[in-house]
């Protein structure tokens, strides 16, 4: 459903209300959703209004924000995990502001993953909901990190194959097909994520999705999977990858 809101350039929460019934992690082939679009807000955001705002965060980190066609705003903290330890949660508190100083509002930005590995690059993200200011201004501070033991038993060790990316004419979308393969292969897996992140020319994330394998999970075999990024604003001009996978535990 994530993807979907981002596809359509809708709030995830929007599209939550407008289908209540709907498991979001539980959809399965031919289900339909309603899509809360109005015939006449734009499609997709304007890139002339959603590609300079950057702010120096701690860390040296930076905030991507990119308005949608309803007036709501994405940002994407650009984070590395510079420590030489895993870290868990961690968030990050993003404000946007207006140029004129009428509007302030303030949300934490979390990872797509619950884990980040050291010395790994991926970002926190936060929506805003509309109305945002066109000429908004973010920044954003790292608030909260746990370190974590390298060997965690509440994860599970799994590496990515060679992925093969195939982009939309215009480059603002990308399908990646790849596959996963767990090193325990005695330890059954509760579940595995894969995390697809979007970089236009200028190294800047500018969109991602988050994948989510079925059950059961057969951690004896490479498990294959597809999973397709759209861009917020913007070519994409490389896909990263990242995953996380959980044990089943007694």
């Amino acid at each position: 459903m994530f993807g979907i809101a981002i596809r359509y350039g809708v709030s995830l929460e929007a599209l939550k209300t407008a289908n209540p019934s709907v498991i979001p992690h539980a959809m399965g082939e031919s289900l339909q959703l309603l899509i809360p679009i109005t015939p006449t807000a734009p499609a997709v955001a304007n890139p002339t209004q959603t590609s300079a705002l950057t702010t120096k965060t701690e860390g040296d980190s930076k905030v991507y924000c990119y308005r949608d066609g309803f007036g709501g705003a994405w940002c994407l903290v650009d984070y590395t995990n510079t420590s030489d330890k895993p870290l868990e949660n961690v968030s990050a508190l993003v404000t946007i502001k207006s140029s004129s100083g009428d509007y302030e509002q303030s949300k934490t930005a979390l990872l797509p993953l619950n884990l980040v590995p050291a010395q790994t690059r991926i970002p926190l993200t936060v929506y805003f909901n509309a109305p945002t200011p066109v000429d908004l201004i973010a920044s954003a501070t790292i608030d909260f990190s746990l370190p974590v033991a390298e060997q965690d038993a509440r994860y599970l060790a799994v590496t990515l194959g060679a992925a093969e990316t195939t982009y939309s004419e215009d480059r603002l979308t990308a399908q990646i097909n790849s596959e996963a393969r767990f090193e325990d292969q005695a330890r059954p897996a509760s579940s595995l994520w894969v995390v697809a992140v979007a970089y236009d020319e200028n190294d800047q994330p500018v969109g991602f999705r988050r994948f989510e394998t079925s059950q059961p999970i057969d951690v004896s075999q490479p498990l294959p999977f597809n999973v397709t990024v759209y861009s917020l604003a913007g070519a994409i001009a490389q896909v990263e990858l990242y995953a996380e996978a959980r044990p089943i535990l007694p």
